[in-house]
């Protein structure tokens, strides 16, 4: 899990880390990627009771 928060305080921002940023946007291209897939499988599943254990995930 990710436990990086910014402190912000009376007139300071502080900026995110570069290589936070990287590993943010590649842990939500990689969850894209998985629902893709997932919606997918479950567009393909004709077994309904399979269909909804895919869903649940």
């Amino acid at each position: 899990m990710l436990k990086y928060a910014p402190q912000l305080s009376v007139g300071f921002k502080e900026d995110t880390p570069e290589n936070y940023e990287r590993l943010l946007k590649d842990a939500l291209k990689r969850y894209k990627e998985r629902e893709k897939e997932l919606r997918e499988l479950i567009e393909k599943e004709s077994n309904e009771y399979k269909r909804n254990a895919l869903k649940a995930n």
